[in-house]
């Protein structure tokens, strides 16, 4: 989506410049330090270097999780619909699917 680098899972989910924009507004509206990943293996693995409450620590792991989707779903969009999906629009789908999924 940044077109700079070649684009394998762990520069698109963690070092493209998109990426990097998600992240840091999914760690303010979490409340967790910034989101400083270099592979998949460390988003999936940030809920456990949080010290928080066991739930939290759930409800973290599972936006990491629709995070990652959110961003897999816009690069889709980018390339089998020429659509550029901004950065506001990818976090607020974050949020949406992050609340639905808590209130159920």
């Amino acid at each position: 989506m940044c077109k700079d680098g070649e684009e394998t899972l762990d520069h698109f989910l963690t070092a493209c410049g998109v990426a990097a924009g998600v992240w840091n507004s999914i760690s303010s509206w979490c409340c967790i330090p910034h989101v400083y990943a270099f592979s998949v293996r460390d988003l999936v693995d940030i809920h456990e270097h949080n010290r928080s409450s066991r739930l939290k620590k759930i409800v973290i792991q599972r936006i990491i999780i629709i995070t990652e989707w959110m961003l897999w779903k816009a690069r889709n969009e980018m390339i089998f619909s020429n659509k550029m999906t901004k950065v506001v629009d990818i976090v607020t789908n974050v949020k949406a699917l992050g609340f639905l999924w808590y209130n159920n």
